[in-house]
C-alpha cells in the first residue's frame, strides 16, 4: 500500500460505514483509510459504529442503497464486523477498524496545525454514469480559527451525516494533503441541534490517540 496524496487519492482514501436497522441498510458516517504501524485501517468518529452495532466499511456507495435509487455500484466491501472489541476513545469520539493489507490507498497524518491554515471536511458526492454511480470529491472548506486540547474548530459550516469524515490541510512546501482530524460535529459542550450542527465544524484531534494504536 502507497501512500499517496493527489486529488483522485483522497478520493480512493475516504470509505462509507453502514449498518443495518429494521432490515434497511444505512450510511452512518464515512471514515478515511490511514496506516499504523505496518497494517491499514480505517478511521472514523466511534458514534458512528456503536459497541453493541454491526457494521460495514465499503469503498463506495453499497449497492443496496445504489439499487434503490435505480443504479449499480461497484464498490467493494473492506471490512465487516462488530463494534464490540474495536480501538476506540469514547472521550475523543474515535475509533479504528483494521483492514486488509490489499485495502485502499493511505493517506499520511499531521498532528499540528496553525491557526488560520486553510483545511477543508471531505466526504464523497456521487453523479450518475450511465447506470452507474462515480464517486467524486465534495467538500467544505474554511479555516482553523480555534484549537483546544480536543481538536480545532473550523470556520466553515458541518453537515448533517458527514460524522466520521477526514479533514485535510495541505502541505505548503510539497503540496500533498495530510490528514488533521475526523468531524465529529458539534462539540460536545455544545447542544446537538441541526442548527449547530450547520453551524459548528469541529475537527477531533487524532495523533494521541494514534500513538496508542
Amino acid at each position: 500500500m502507497e501512500r499517496k496524496s493527489s486529488h483522485s487519492e483522497l478520493v480512493d482514501s475516504i470509505v462509507e460505514i453502514y449498518c443495518r436497522k429494521d432490515e434497511v441498510t444505512h450510511r452512518t458516517g464515512y471514515g478515511v483509510i490511514i496506516r499504523t504501524g505496518d497494517k491499514p485501517h480505517v478511521l472514523t468518529a466511534s458514534h458512528v459504529l456503536e459497541e453493541d452495532e454491526e457494521g460495514e466499511v465499503w469503498d463506495a456507495v453499497h449497492p443496496e442503497v445504489a439499487q434503490d435509487f435505480g443504479f449499480h455500484s461497484a464498490a467493494r466491501m473492506l471490512w465487516k464486523g462488530g463494534g464490540r472489541g474495536l480501538r476506540r476513545s469514547e472521550e475523543n469520539d474515535l475509533v479504528l477498524m483494521p483492514l486488509a493489507e490489499s485495502a485502499g490507498i493511505a493517506i499520511d497524518v499531521v498532528t499540528i496545525a496553525d491557526l488560520l491554515t486553510p483545511a477543508f471536511i471531505a466526504c464523497i458526492a456521487y453523479v450518475p454514469k450511465d447506470d452507474y454511480l462515480v464517486k467524486r470529491l465534495d467538500a467544505m472548506a474554511g479555516l482553523i480559527e480555534q484549537e483546544d486540547s480536543r481538536g480545532y474548530r473550523l470556520s466553515c459550516e458541518g453537515r448533517e451525516g458527514m460524522s466520521g469524515a477526514p479533514v485535510f490541510v495541505r502541505d505548503r512546501d510539497s503540496g500533498d494533503y495530510r490528514l488533521l482530524g475526523i468531524y465529529t460535529g458539534t462539540p460536545r459542550t455544545t447542544p446537538l441541534t441541526r442548527a449547530n450542527i450547520e453551524k459548528h465544524a469541529f475537527a477531533t484531534k487524532i495523533g494521541e490517540f494514534l500513538r496508542g494504536a
